[in-house]
């Protein structure tokens, strides 16, 4: 068996100098193989025949990351590993790029052997004719709430139908653990993510449970056990029922709505190519989310800040930075009550700085119990992106802008004739900001990621992602006078309406385009 992983650029480099004609007979890209290759020899390539590959911004290509993401998942047969690695850089090249392979390989190869099957038996292998053994396997555990046999599972038949069954269960319970109250004291139970028992020595037979959920939200687990022709229905009291992905919710009836995003991973910053890219983008890096985590589905808005306020006498400033008169300037007499045009208690809160984001932030905390805080500038993004690799989730067209995001356009412009910079030509209607939820979400259903108010993140500010976390954390270092902000606004260019854009500004600092949305920590 010879294997070989090409990850070449396939450009001649010595045409780039050459022009015309010339260069027309060189072509690009590595020759198409033609008719297959010698007996057992497979052949990646980083890209399609012809085709020019991405170096990437990171130490290693799109290619190369992928591959080392997925060369060692146990049990993955090498076309299946190459089938991953190419989905993973058709995500993360915005599907430019497909890594392709060229096979005669007469026999499996795994560079990692599947291990055992969840029963502890060795993994059979597949038999013309003789029933599925992933699927015999699933049968046996779908019910269960024994982790350890789900990520056995996982790992014996990766390739399996019933995988993205096995990891959505696996994902529920690694979520909510079930943690038994002291409710009967005397009852032998065990936690059923298998992690310790509630009372020393003492656990529940293995068994099937139905979980439940009552109407004021508390979980109880249900356990039948038979004694001859007389069942008994042994009943336990699990604690409250958190939310789960893809979950809204709201902590009391004044809060902000929330929605829990999935832990998963991404590419963040701005591939070199992209329109509008600044050098602050990047390097793009790898960042994992290791955790879901809840985000407002809107701005946080006039009504919600205002009621912050009022409880709390907190002083937001008298004065703001507006455009009134053909100039930007700071002007006393606005703030978030009055940002220099009308707003209702559904818009989303303006003229509000670093200082009083955080003030909100922590408030809500005081007031519900929960940890809520600023997003981090790589969870924003994260959220931003929605599972999308594009400038802008929507995709580039102007229509799009209109539709999606609350921006620069031509109602900004027929308001200010004079305004300072370049605008979409198309109407969203709004020549200030609009009311939350007015334009179309994106796709884990979160609204105005991009434009209608510039929100703050937790981030100090940082001219470039060298050294940035790569865990979702918050970039405590840098230049911490300054933290980030995301999104662009309601009169910003179309190249401030990106995912990856950043801007950093002093916390004190105050304008009429300036808002935020929270995030919140889930338990445990």
């Amino acid at each position: 068996t010879n294997l070989v992983f090409l990850d070449a650029c396939r450009d001649n480099p010595f045409s780039r100098g050459w022009a015309g004609a010339a260069r027309s007979l060189v072509g690009r890209g590595l020759k198409r193989v033609e008719g297959g290759s010698a007996s057992g020899m497979f052949i990646a390539f980083a890209t399609d025949p012809d085709s020019i590959a991405a170096d990437g911004d990171g130490r290693n290509s799109p290619f190369t990351a992928a591959l080392k993401r997925h060369i060692e998942t146990p049990g993955l047969e090498v076309n299946s590993l190459l089938t991953e690695v190419r989905n993973s850089v058709l995500k993360s090249t915005g599907n430019v790029q497909r890594p392709w392979s060229n096979s005669s390989l007469s026999a499996a190869f795994y560079f990692v052997p599947p291990p055992s099957s969840p029963m502890g038996d060795p993994a059979p292998r597949p038999v013309v004719g003789a029933p599925d053994p992933a699927a015999e396997a699933w049968k046996q555990i779908q019910a269960t709430a024994d982790v350890r046999q789900l990520e056995r599972y996982i790992a014996a038949y990766p390739n399996s139908p019933y995988r993205t069954a096995a990891e959505f269960r696996l994902n529920e319970l690694r979520q909510h653990p079930f943690t038994v109250t002291p409710e009967p004291p005397s009852a032998r139970v065990r936690l059923l993510d298998l992690s310790e028992p509630y009372q020393a020595g003492m656990m529940l037979p293995a068994g099937e449970y139905r979980v439940e959920v009552s109407a004021d939200g508390y979980e109880t687990a249900t356990e039948s056990v038979s004694h001859g022709t007389s069942p008994t229905v042994r009943r336990m009291t699990l604690r409250k029922a958190g939310p789960t992905v893809g979950d809204s919710f709201r902590d009391c009836p004044e809060c902000p709505e929330m929605v829990v995003l999935p832990a998963g991973s991404y590419r963040m910053g701005s591939p070199s190519h992209e329109h509008g890219r600044h050098e602050d983008e990047g390097p793009v890096h790898e960042v994992t989310i290791a955790a879901p985590f809840a985000i407002g589905r809107h701005e946080v808005t006039v009504a919600e800040f205002g009621r912050f306020v009022d409880e709390t006498g907190y002083s937001a400033g008298s004065s703001c930075r507006t455009y009134e008169g053909g100039r930007w300037d700071f002007r006393a007499g606005r703030d978030w009550r009055n940002p220099g045009f009308g707003q209702s208690g559904r818009h989303p809160v303006a003229c509000v700085n670093w200082n009083g984001a955080q003030a909100y932030a922590a408030w809500l905390s005081r007031e519900t119990g929960e940890k809520y805080r600023l997003p981090s500038e790589s969870e924003w993004e994260y959220a931003a992106r929605a599972g999308t690799a594009t400038a802008r989730y929507w995709g580039e067209g102007e229509s799009g802008q209109c539709r999606h995001a609350n921006g620069g356009d031509a109602s900004v412009k027929e308001r200010y004739a004079n305004w300072p910079w370049t605008v979409a030509s198309c109407r969203d209607g709004h020549a200030h900001t609009a009311p939350a939820g007015r334009f179309a979400a994106n796709d884990w259903e979160l609204h105005d990621m991009l434009g209608n108010v510039w929100e703050w993140t937790a981030d100090c500010w940082n001219g470039s992602y060298a050294g940035a976390p790569s865990d979702g954390s918050a970039w405590e270092y840098g230049d911490c006078a300054k933290r980030v902000l995301r999104g662009g606004s309601w009169g910003d260019r179309r190249s401030f309406l990106r995912a990856a854009y950043r801007y950093g500004f002093t916390t004190g600092y105050r304008l009429n385009y300036f808002g935020f949305r929270v995030a919140r920590t889930l338990a445990p």
